[in-house]
């Protein structure tokens, strides 16, 4: 079996460079930002590592 290229990214740390501004209040996060018409949404993870969805209830999504 051949060795993986030394150059590629996985694995491996690339320094960070956002972090300053971020951490001294000059960034910008995705919730500072206003856009009229932006919509919300939430992510729920699943509490099972691994599963098949069997079936989904969309009637409450489907009526708005």
């Amino acid at each position: 079996m051949a060795e993986a290229p030394s150059d590629r990214a996985v694995g491996r740390a690339e320094p960070r460079r956002e972090d300053f501004a971020l951490l001294t209040g000059a960034g910008c996060f995705v919730d500072d930002l206003a856009l009229e018409g932006a919509l919300d949404a939430a992510f729920l993870r699943s509490p099972l590592a691994h599963w098949r969805i069997e079936s989904l209830d969309v009637s409450a999504s489907l009526a708005l």
